[in-house]
């Protein structure tokens, strides 16, 4: 049968709240809220050899109606503490950004354990590069380190993140279009409090290739039924290709049209604490036209419900070539005229 869990909602960050992504529906809730005495510190101060922000006034971020350290200015080189100031993001790009702007060799530090929500790079709408920088993250609200929306455009490469976030990196919006390229993001690990957390999440009409990246210790472990994902994509003409996921509640969860999922590998050994006995994922996929092939979804015997899923009401999705191992239920189909060939066990009844 189906794992207790499964009836639970996926943690999608918004602009304006927190929505839950059940099985079949969309719709709204409130979060919980974390409790900043209960997270630790996950890493020291930067490199002292990095010039560090010590700036007390804040500038406007465009019409978001927040303020900024830096606005449509290129960094390289730099350290931003949100011990040394009040802004509510650290760096913004709007259209009004440099040509070629770019973000590099620069580290983040948000971890004053403050509440509410707060950003590392905001690009709302520019063509930014944001490259080999770190975010060092302890913050009990919600904190995403990377976000591209409102028909962004660049690369996201190489950068390390860590800590506590309630999305590593973000792209959304229609026209947002943007390579998200070898990056390591490290999350809580089993959270029994505060958000869920996402690793990658495309959403709201943008695309994305989501290429070569680590992603590590999404998964909600909660008295509460919630859940995090490692990549969770929510739209169309995306590309995921070669990523490892390695201890993430729901490794891949896919609800679009025309994307392909491709040489990935999943991993998890977690055991759940929690009463609702959470267990891990390998893909769920709903929507129609998506191909996932040469996928390798694992996990340790008893961590892990199903390999692969496929939501009803689905149509015409191919699942081919994909080795799939220790999940309880190796795969299932719930859609119309999937073509599932290539791909280790029948589709299993739940």
């Amino acid at each position: 049968m189906i794992a207790k869990h499964f009836i639970m909602s996926i943690g999608i960050f918004t602009i304006t709240g927190f929505l839950t992504l059940s099985c079949d529906n969309v719709t709204s809730s409130s979060g919980s809220t974390d409790n900043a005495n209960n997270i630790e510190s996950i890493a020291g101060k930067a490199n002292s050899n990095k010039t560090t922000s010590a700036l007390s006034t804040c500038k406007n971020a465009g019409d978001t109606g927040m303020t900024a350290v830096y606005v449509n200015q290129s960094l390289k080189d730099v350290t931003i503490d949100f011990d040394n100031h009040n802004c509510d993001m650290a760096i913004y790009f709007d259209e009004n950004a440099p040509r070629k702007a770019s973000v590099r060799n620069t580290t983040v530090i948000q971890e004053t354990g403050d509440s509410g929500e707060s950003t590392g790079v905001w690009n709302n709408g520019a063509d930014v590069t944001v490259t080999r920088s770190t975010f060092i993250t302890d913050f009990s609200g919600r904190f995403v380190p990377i976000r591209f929306d409102e028909g962004a455009k660049g690369t996201i490469s190489s950068n390390e993140l860590t800590g506590t976030h309630r999305v590593g990196i973000l792209a959304r919006g229609t026209e947002t279009s943007v390579g998200i390229k070898s990056n390591s993001i490290v999350g809580s690990g089993a959270k029994t409090s505060g958000w869920a957390e996402n690793g990658i999440q495309i959403d709201q009409g943008a695309a994305a290739e989501v290429i070569n990246n680590e992603i590590t210790g999404h998964w909600w472990d909660g008295e509460s039924n919630f859940g995090s994902t490692a990549l969770l994509i929510l739209g169309t003409n995306s590309k995921v290709t070669n990523n490892t996921l390695h201890n993430n509640e729901f490794s891949i969860y896919l609800v679009g049209n025309d994307n392909r999922v491709t040489g990935n590998r999943t991993s998890s050994e977690i055991e759940s604490q929690s009463s609702y006995n959470f267990k891990a994922y390998g893909a769920l996929v709903g929507g129609s036209d998506n191909h996932l092939a040469g996928n390798n979804f694992n996990s340790e015997e008893s961590t892990g419900a199903i390999g692969v899923y496929v939501f009803p009401g689905t149509s015409e999705n191919n699942i081919t070539g994909n080795r799939i191992n220790g999940f309880d239920t190796f795969l299932y189909d719930g859609g119309d005229d999937s073509m599932i060939r290539g791909t280790p066990a029948p589709p299993q009844e739940i």
